[in-house]
């Protein structure tokens, strides 16, 4: 009984888990083409910027 009760959580847990992993692939992703298209502009007026950012506590 507990085995079954067990897989049905993890069978109802399985979309939530796969969602949450697909927002943060789409977050990554979108940062990574924000950081390249940010170089690219950088490059065009051939100079350098660098800026630090504060993690939060």
């Amino acid at each position: 009984m507990f085995r079954n009760d067990y897989l049905l959580f993890l069978g109802n847990l399985k979309p939530l888990l796969l969602g949450i992993l697909q927002s943060l692939i789409t977050i990554l992703m979108n940062a990574v083409l924000n950081l390249q298209k940010m170089n690219v502009e950088v490059e065009k007026k051939g100079i350098i910027i660098t800026k630090r950012c504060k993690m939060a506590d």
